[in-house]
């Protein structure tokens, strides 16, 4: 069981990995009141393509992931439906989001290494 778990809290790791190296591009923009269009754009098309264009891959990493906040987030910044501003909140938010669940699995995943 331990090595199923740690293997898990590995792909875990691994999602929230590349979800990050869309996510991080709003670091550069951190002081300013929003977030550009083109890198908000770049970060909703990934989600677009993760969360809706890959059916049904989309809906089994939701499943999996069941974040109530952030998969939704993440489809709501995909669509392209919201005003820039709130487009920008979304990419912020979701950022936030993924570093603390990282840090949250890599803890857990650090806690299972150490008991193993």
């Amino acid at each position: 069981m331990h090595a199923a778990i740690t293997a898990a809290l590995g792909f875990l790791v691994a999602v929230r990995w590349f979800d990050l190296m869309f996510d991080v591009q709003v670091l550069a923009h951190r002081a300013e009141p929003q977030v550009p269009d083109n890198v908000v754009d770049s970060i909703s098309t990934y989600y677009r393509r993760v969360t809706t264009d890959a059916s049904p891959m989309g809906r089994l990493v939701a499943l999996v992931m069941a974040l109530t906040r952030v998969v939704p987030n993440a489809v709501r910044l995909g669509a392209r439906l919201d005003p820039p501003s709130a487009r920008s909140n979304l990419a912020r938010g979701i950022l936030r989001d993924h570093v603390v669940f990282l840090a949250l699995i890599v803890a857990v995943l650090v806690v299972q290494l150490a008991a193993g």
